[in-house]
């Protein structure tokens, strides 16, 4: 249904631009007219980060909420993006999202967490470092000088650690990295020359367990404005909601990053 809503809104825009388009002069938009596109992003999402072994989970053992335990509260991270366009209809495009917390509290419950177990009332510290990269191709099928629709085929390669720390009790860490291959759609519209929305959604589940060794799904869905100061220069607004569920032999997680980020962009 979310692909179908962000296809449909986005396709819709494309349409009515190439009409305006039928009864002016060409005339590009900016943010078609570029070779390379190089973005600077500063997120502050609402995160939801629970953890735990496999044999935990096995066990009935429910997994840690790193963000109820801890008190976690939101933060802000940086994303790097670069989309080159060699051709009008292919994109190659890569990303960087460094996710990292490192909060203390004196636990409200007694938590086990792997072979560590930390009683009620112990001051203990967490680290928890989520680390995404994206390396992906876009092929627009329908390519215009306002607009584009067009599918993704992405590599996301997701590095997770996490450790608990509480004296006298000892530290017990976990780790876990999973290159993901997701497909999805992306599609661009433009109510005014100067202003683009975009919407974008890759994913992949993964039912039951898959050779014995994994299973979950991620679902990465990002729609954005984009104001163009100018050929070379825009600025940039969004919402992204990032899932990522997994089961492993050794480790189980449930990882969401959801809300607003903000940022800029030069093109060349």
């Amino acid at each position: 249904m979310l692909f179908r809503r962000v296809f449909a809104a986005a396709t819709f825009l494309l349409l009515a631009s190439s009409a305006e388009a039928q009864f002016t002069v060409s005339n590009p938009a900016p943010g078609e007219q570029f070779h390379a596109e190089v973005s600077l992003l500063f997120w502050k999402p609402t995160p939801e980060l629970r953890l735990n072994t496999a044999e935990l989970t096995n066990a009935g053992v429910g997994p840690i909420d790193f963000v109820q335990e801890f008190a976690i509260e939101k933060d802000r991270f940086r994303e790097y993006r670069l989309t080159l366009k060699p051709g009008r209809k292919h994109k190659l495009r890569y990303s960087s999202l460094p996710i990292e917390y490192t909060p203390s509290a004196s636990l409200t419950r007694t938590i086990q967490f792997g072979n560590l177990t930390v009683p009620i009332s112990t001051p203990a510290t967490a680290e928890l470092k989520w680390t995404v990269h994206r390396y992906g191709y876009e092929y627009d099928f329908i390519a215009m000088d306002r607009g584009y629709v067009g599918v993704i085929a992405e590599l996301k390669d997701n590095k997770v650690s996490a450790s608990v720390t509480a004296d006298p009790y000892g530290t017990e860490a976990t780790e876990q990295r999973a290159v993901i291959p997701t497909i999805g759609v992306a599609a661009r519209g433009y109510p005014h020359r100067l202003f683009s929305i975009t919407g974008e959604l890759t994913g992949l589940k993964v039912p039951g367990r898959f050779k014995d060794t994994l299973s979950g799904k991620l679902v990465d869905f990002d729609l954005y404005g984009t104001l163009s100061l100018g050929r070379n220069v825009a600025v940039q607004g969004g919402y992204r909601s990032l899932l990522v569920d997994y089961l492993t032999d050794t480790d189980a997680g449930h990882l969401r990053m959801k809300g607003i980020y903000w940022g800029g962009l030069l093109r060349f």
